[in-house]
């Protein structure tokens, strides 16, 4: 199952507002969202968005974008990279 928000400073921390979602870790952030690409996936850009699953979305679409997750999920997040 995926986590409310996944850029969330905190591993398994719901973001609830907008203190939260200043504090979310966006060098993971600008790592992840590549990688959900890779896989099909385009996720919002931003802390500040949100996820939304909606009737259009087959049961299908629903389970790549949780495998894309779980592969997106398995790299570490890189450290070292300052993405200026």
């Amino acid at each position: 199952m995926l986590e409310p928000c996944s850029s969330a400073s905190e591993p398994g921390a719901i973001v609830e507002n907008f203190a939260d979602a200043t504090d979310s870790d966006t060098q993971a952030l600008r790592q992840i969202l590549p990688r959900h690409a890779d896989n099909g996936v385009y996720l919002p850009p931003s802390q500040y968005e949100a996820w939304f699953v909606g009737l259009a979305h087959s049961e299908d679409v629903i389970q790549q974008t949780l495998d894309a997750a779980k592969r997106a999920s398995r790299l570490p997040i890189n450290r070292d990279d300052d993405f200026s």
